[in-house]
């Protein structure tokens, strides 16, 4: 009643074929060429003497799946190199001991999209990771020790051109005791962003022309990143910075400290808002013409505090203990700032808050700035409704042509040195 039960043929395979398991192409050993695109994987550690792997082809996909790709640590070659190809991305595992670990190098408009995401580039011998083009991702790298004793330009992370995006990334201990033209931990192009990476100990007891922790373009956003102690101990002269930034850059939520050089230094038209800049060996932020400085929080750099060109907006920002002048601009509105203890280097013509001419600085509190509380070096500018305590001089005008008044004045050697200036009535000594 059951039926037939005999089989009407053998059981049929219930396993898929092995280009279904695992569609991807093994590299078995290197060095390895890849002509093709699709997807490749690496399948265990492996040492080369010569370039690793060479990318020659579109649309391609390399999985280190957390294997290391060592090198000879002397020559001229690379973990990975991608030739003049496009959209090709690495992930996933060590590149060390070449000269450089990735790198893409080719005119601009032939190498674009690449996405380099959790590599660990370490100990290479010319720089971490290299990568020329536009529209770049470089994201939770760890880049670390490369480029250390090189004679040539030294790059922790370097992606050309521009529209590019650097993020999560680690970039420390690389080129040091070097002597190269150029030392940067992360350089990049105009309209990329650049966030919430640290950059640390980069370029220390050697010589360059130009230290940078981050450099960047025309355009570019630059958040979130900390910035800690490079360029300490080299020779580089002036030319060393925290954040370099080209025109019309967005500059905000970074902790710059300890850097041998200017904590933040930019071009015109830049807006730069809520960093904290301390500690560094020169001055904390430097801007251009037309800038807006707002809500930062500024102290015990060497020079300055906030030094800025003309026509500026300097708001609510918090500068406190710097060698030099706490604020000053050629320029502009300094408004609802708090400035004290500047001047440490007790230096004649400088003090809190320092302008030249046709400005209006309004609303500051400032106490105990050495020399001059505000300091109006030339014509046409307004000063009012300012607090000023404990300096040699709460007000002093270099220049006649300007107005104060409505300002409160008490515990300075003079509280309001007119020299040829308007008193508009109101000003309060107390």
């Amino acid at each position: 009643m059951a039926g037939n039960l005999e089989p009407n043929a053998p059981p049929g395979s219930t396993m898929k074929p092995l280009d279904q398991v695992e569609p991807r192409t093994p590299i078995t050993s290197v060095p390895y060429t890849i002509t093709s695109g699709g997807s490749y994987y690496l399948i265990k550690d492996m040492n080369c003497s010569s370039t690793a792997i060479t990318v020659s082809a579109n649309d391609v996909t390399i999985d280190l799946r957390g294997f290391t790709l060592a090198g000879p640590d002397t020559g001229n070659n690379y973990g990975i190199y991608i030739t003049a190809h496009s959209n090709v991305e690495v992930r996933n595992g060590t590149v060390r001991d070449f000269s450089y670990g990735v790198e893409a190098y080719s005119m601009y408009y032939q190498l674009n999209q690449m996405r380099i995401i959790g590599v660990r580039s370490i100990s290479n011998t010319a720089g971490g990771i290299f990568i020329a083009g536009n529209n770049n991702i470089i994201k939770d790298c760890t880049v670390i020790d490369n480029a250390n004793g090189t004679s040539a330009a030294a790059y922790g992370i370097y992606v050309g051109y521009n529209n590019n995006i650097i993020t999560g990334n680690i970039v420390c201990n690389n080129g040091n005791s070097s002597s190269g033209g150029t030392i940067n931990g992360i350089t990049t192009g105009d309209g990329s962003i650049v966030s919430g990476n640290v950059v640390s100990n980069n370029a220390l007891s050697g010589s360059s022309v130009w230290i940078t922790g981050i450099g960047v373009g025309v355009g570019c956003t630059v958040s979130g990143n900390t910035l800690v102690s490079n360029g300490v101990g080299s020779s580089a002269g002036s030319q060393v910075y925290g954040i370099f930034a080209g025109m019309g850059c967005t500059i905000t939520g970074n902790a710059v400290r300890s850097n041998n050089c200017n904590g933040i230094n930019s071009a015109n038209f830049c807006n730069i808002a809520e960093n904290v800049v301390t500690s560094n060996l020169k001055r904390g932020i430097v801007a251009g013409d037309n800038a807006n400085i707002s809500g930062n929080v500024v102290g015990s750099n060497t020079s300055d505090g906030i030094s800025a060109g003309d026509h500026v907006t300097i708001t609510g920002n918090t500068v406190s203990g710097n060698g030099g002048t706490g604020i000053g601009c050629t320029g502009g509105c300094i408004a609802k700032n708090t400035a004290s203890q500047n001047n440490t280097s007790n230096t004649a013509g400088l003090g809190g808050i320092v302008v030249s001419t046709h400005s209006q600085v309004k609303e500051n509190t400032l106490e105990g700035n050495t020399k001059n509380n505000i300091y109006v070096t030339g014509a046409r500018s307004s000063v009012e409704n300012n607090v000023m305590s404990g300096s040699d001089y709460g007000i002093n005008f270099g220049g006649a042509g300007n107005v104060y008044l409505n300002n409160r004045a008490t515990a300075n050697g003079t509280n309001y040195n007119a020299s040829g200036s308007t008193d508009g009535g109101g000003n309060v000594t107390f």
